[in-house]
């Protein structure tokens, strides 16, 4: 069994998916699953992945009949998961070669149910690292410090988790158009003995990509409010 799962919902980001693959497949960790979900993508993702997926045994592609969004993408690789750690990758974005030796390393360290990392956000030539301070906080559950809360963020893709907790607590992305990610995060932090952290930037979240979710503001925010109701419960 693989030691790492790594789920792609894949879905009109041909131009980007090839970075995307090649920083996974080139992982310093090898010990890895690569799991690229096509969410009935319009454009050519489907024959990149193919193509890829010819070359490294590692790389799954599985199809769906129906568009799913990012969510249910998400549920469906997660379902499809053989990894004692799962994690999450945008196709149009990529990684640091060494992200998920470090990540895994540290979970195993740790005995950590959650590994964080900072992150790049990264627009046209600008390349700007977040969230690489504060790890004072981190190394315990989020009941003995909730100041992760204030000083992390609920994003899927600079994150590992521990499959078990994911499993036995039956999580899975609801139907939200967005800020899914918002509350699988955070009901997964409620549920784990332990989050650590690496202090410094291992993902790269671009942001040239105008036809993402997240990109252009529509009624789909609103969507924030639902997430929040299902966490308060």
């Amino acid at each position: 069994m693989q030691k790492l799962s790594i789920v792609i919902p894949v879905y009109n980001t041909a131009i980007y998916l090839k970075e995307c693959l090649e920083s996974i497949i080139n992982q310093t960790y090898s010990e890895i699953e690569i799991i690229c979900v096509d969410d009935c993508s319009p454009d050519n993702s489907a024959e990149i992945i193919k193509e890829y997926a010819a070359k490294d045994s590692r790389i799954k592609y599985i199809k769906h009949t129906e568009n799913k969004f990012q969510g249910g993408a998400r549920n469906t690789g997660i379902n499809a998961a053989e990894g004692s750690y799962i994690t999450f990758v945008d196709s149009d974005d990529y990684i640091e070669s060494t992200m998920y030796e470090k990540l895994y390393q540290k979970a195993k360290q740790e005995e950590a149910d959650i590994v964080v990392s900072g992150y790049f956000v990264e627009k046209g030539k600008n390349i700007i690292a977040y969230q690489c301070g504060n790890e004072k906080y981190y190394g315990k559950s989020i009941k003995e410090s909730p100041y992760m809360y204030v000083y992390g963020v609920p994003y899927l893709w600079n994150k590992i988790f521990k499959r078990d907790i994911i499993t036995q607590n039956k999580m899975r992305f609801s139907k939200l158009r967005i800020f899914e990610d918002l509350e699988f995060v955070y009901k997964l932090y409620m549920k784990a003995n332990k989050i650590a952290k690496i202090n410094e930037a291992l993902y790269y979240y671009t942001k040239q990509n105008e036809t993402s979710l997240t990109a252009v503001f529509s009624d789909k925010f609103f969507d924030i409010e639902k997430a929040i109701k299902s966490l308060k419960e």
